[in-house]
């Protein structure tokens, strides 16, 4: 059905002339629009988490959608430099991203927000990640803490 923020689910449902549940006299609901709020209320609230494509041909924009939570899983290997930008995060409180490499390429995170890591292929004065555990698989947790980003970084798997 549909997935909505807060704000658009209020108008959608609960607008004063206009919305399904109006807030002003009685009124019958046809079971139609109830099995349909059921699912939005479900789609739009029932888990803030959800797993998306990031492309991987380009630079990484990692959109949250205005979510907290957000798994990111990369479209395709990749082996050349990305720049990692958040979008839509101003509710964003942690973030996975799966990708795929080959070589050794470089992950850039310093467009924006300011990122943290104890991993020894992360460079803080640069913001930058190298990949230089080997082909594979691997895993980035993001952790907000303030308004600083933490990272984890797990790989690679095979």
């Amino acid at each position: 059905m549909a997935e909505y923020d807060p704000t658009t689910f209020e108008g959608v449902y609960n607008n004063a002339s206009t919305g399904s549940f109006k807030t002003t006299g009685l009124q019958a609901i046809l079971a139609a629009t109830m099995r349909q709020f059921v699912t939005d209320i479900k789609d739009s609230f029932s888990s803030n988490h959800k797993q998306v494509t990031v492309v991987t041909t380009s630079d990484l924009t990692l959109d949250f959608s205005n979510r907290q939570k957000i798994t990111f899983v990369g479209s395709a290997s990749f082996s050349a430099a990305k720049t990692v930008t958040l979008a839509n995060d101003s509710a964003a409180q942690r973030f996975y991203l799966a990708v795929q490499i080959t070589g050794t390429p470089t992950l850039d995170f310093g467009s924006g927000s300011v990122f943290k890591s104890n991993h020894n292929d992360f460079v803080a004065s640069t913001q930058i990640f190298t990949f230089t555990g080997g082909d594979g698989f691997y895993l980035f947790t993001g952790t907000k803490v303030g308004s600083n980003w933490w990272l984890t970084v797990e790989g690679p798997f095979a």
